[in-house]
């Protein structure tokens, strides 16, 4: 006999796959780059991830970080004038 799944548990399984894919690409990659590959508004992957409760182990910061040893090597911004224009 033949089994045909229901409406409702092609739903259940379609958000099932969701959550197990963005949660895969969650260890490995920003929100952004996982948007990126996903090829979603950053918004919506941020929404979905809030409501299933899926956070990201890398973030765009991390990635950005300054050594301070760096820091001194970095131009200082010239003083800005008290004087308006």
């Amino acid at each position: 006999m033949n089994y045909l799944e229901t409406w409702q548990e092609i739903k259940a399984r379609h958000v099932r796959e969701k959550v197990e894919l963005v949660s895969s690409l969650a260890t490995d990659y920003t929100i952004t780059q996982a948007a990126n590959i996903l090829q979603m508004d950053y918004k919506t992957l941020v929404r979905f991830c809030d409501f299933y409760g899926i956070t990201f182990q890398h973030s765009q910061k991390q990635n950005n970080r300054v050594d301070r040893s760096d820091v001194d090597d970095l131009p200082m911004a010239p003083e800005r004038s008290s004087k308006p224009i």
